[in-house]
C-alpha cells in the first residue's frame, strides 16, 4: 500500500512558524512522500532541524532567505500523470477559520465572492450524535448550504474534544475513518486517531490544561497526550526523563511501529483510505450524492467523469442488508481489511464500512 501512496508528491512551501514542517512529517509518517522547502540556518540548530525532518522521512530542500519568492504556491502533483490535483495560489497563504457556529452562519465565512476563509472549519462530525440519520442530515445540510464554488471540509477530531475512539468506540472509529476520508472535501485528521488512541488517563497531579486545574473534570489533557511512535519506554516521543503528559497504558501495543506491522491495523486502514483518495479523482474531488439512509446505515456515491465509487457504512453492531442497487458491486476496501471482490448477497457486517465499485 505504501508504494501506491507514494504516487503523489506533496510540496510544502515556506510558511512561518514551522507548521508546514510538522505537516510534512505527519504526511511522511502516513506513508506519503513529503518534501519541505524551507529556510534553515547554516548553524547547529539549522542542521539539527534538517536532520530531524530527514529522519522522519521528509525530503528537505534548504533555500536562502533572500531566495524566498514573495508569491509562492502549494501544489499537489499526481506523479503518475503529472496532473496538478489542487491549485496554485498567487498568494500561497491558506486561510482556515476556527468558527464553531451553526451551519447557516458558518458558511458566511467563505466571504463575498469566496474572498473570506478558504476552509471555515466544519465541526459537524464533532457535534452530531453518532447516529446514521443525524449524520446523513448533517452532511446533506452542509452540502446544500455551501456557497457556489465553496470547497467543503470535515473535522473528525481536535485538541478540545474527546478522541473519536473515546466517543464511539474502537470498532466505530474505523467506520468514522472511512466516512471522513470518503466525504467530499478536505479531511482534517487529529494526531493519534490513526493509531486508535482513545481517552488516556491523566491524574490530577499530571494535569497541564489550565481549565482542568481551575475546574477539575473539565480538562482536555486526555486528548493531548504524546503521539506514540514505537514500543520503547517513552514511545519514541521524547528523550526526556518523562513526557509532558502520560502515555496510554497500551502504548507498547498501540503505536506506529507496531501497527505498521499489522496488515489489518487501523493505521493501515488510514493508509489504504488515503491511497484511494490519492489514486482516484472520484474520491478526492468528485461529486457527492446521498443514496440511502436507514436507522443504522449510510450509503453514498462519489463520482468523477466516468468513475464511480459507492460507500456503505454501518453505524451499528448488527449486520445490515445492503440496498438492492448495490448487487454485484465489487468490494474495494472493507474497514476490517479482510475481504475484496464481488459483494454478491453478503450483508454489511456490524461495525463495517465498505468502499465499492459499482458493476
Amino acid at each position: 500500500m505504501a508504494s501506491a501512496t507514494k504516487r503523489r508528491l506533496a510540496t510544502f512551501d515556506v510558511l512561518p512558524g514551522g507548521q508546514m514542517a510538522t505537516a510534512a512529517a505527519g504526511c511522511a509518517a502516513l506513508g506519503c512522500r513529503a518534501r519541505y522547502v524551507g529556510v534553515f540556518g547554516d548553524d547547529e540548530p539549522g542542521r539539527a532541524s534538517r536532520a530531524a525532518l530527514a529522519a522522519r522521512g521528509v525530503d528537505v530542500i534548504a533555500i536562502e532567505r533572500r531566495a524566498v519568492p514573495s508569491r509562492t504556491a502549494i501544489v499537489l502533483v499526481d506523479r503518475a500523470s503529472g496532473d496538478r490535483l489542487v491549485f496554485e495560489h498567487r498568494d500561497a497563504r491558506l486561510k482556515v477559520s476556527e468558527t464553531e457556529l451553526p451551519l447557516e452562519r458558518l458558511v458566511t465565512y467563505y466571504g463575498t465572492e469566496l474572498k473570506g476563509a478558504q476552509l471555515p472549519f466544519n465541526f459537524q462530525l464533532l457535534e452530531t450524535a453518532w447516529d446514521a440519520r443525524a449524520i446523513a442530515k448533517a452532511i446533506e445540510d452542509y452540502e446544500r448550504l455551501l456557497p457556489a464554488g465553496g470547497w467543503p471540509n470535515w473535522v473528525l477530531g481536535n485538541h478540545d474534544r474527546p478522541r473519536i475512539a473515546a466517543r464511539v468506540g474502537a470498532e466505530q472509529a474505523r467506520v468514522a475513518a472511512m466516512l471522513l476520508l470518503t466525504l467530499r472535501g478536505t479531511p482534517t485528521m487529529y494526531y493519534g486517531d490513526e493509531i486508535g488512541l482513545a481517552r488516556v488517563e491523566v491524574s490530577p497531579e499530571a494535569a497541564q490544561d489550565p481549565w482542568e486545574k481551575n475546574e477539575p473534570g473539565l480538562g482536555r489533557d486526555a486528548s493531548r497526550t504524546p503521539m506514540q511512535w514505537d514500543d520503547g519506554p517513552l514511545a519514541g516521543f521524547t528523550t526526556a526523563a518523562t513526557p509532558w503528559l502520560p502515555l496510554d497504558r497500551e502504548h507498547r501495543r498501540q503505536n506506529v511501529a507496531t501497527l505498521d506491522r499489522m496488515p489489518d491495523s487501523i493505521l493501515n486502514l488510514y493508509r489504504a483510505l488515503i491511497a484511494l483518495r490519492q489514486t482516484h479523482h472520484a474520491l478526492s474531488r468528485g461529486a457527492f450524492r446521498m443514496l440511502a439512509v436507514t436507522d443504522a446505515t449510510i450509503v453514498f456515491e462519489r463520482s468523477w467523469r466516468d468513475e464511480r465509487f459507492l460507500v456503505a457504512l454501518n453505524l451499528s453492531g448488527d449486520a445490515q442488508p445492503l440496498p438492492a442497487s448495490l448487487a454485484g458491486a465489487e468490494i474495494v476496501l472493507s474497514t476490517a481489511m479482510d475481504r475484496t471482490g464481488p459483494i454478491e448477497s453478503a450483508p454489511l457486517r456490524g461495525h463495517e464500512g465498505l468502499v465499492l465499485r459499482p458493476r
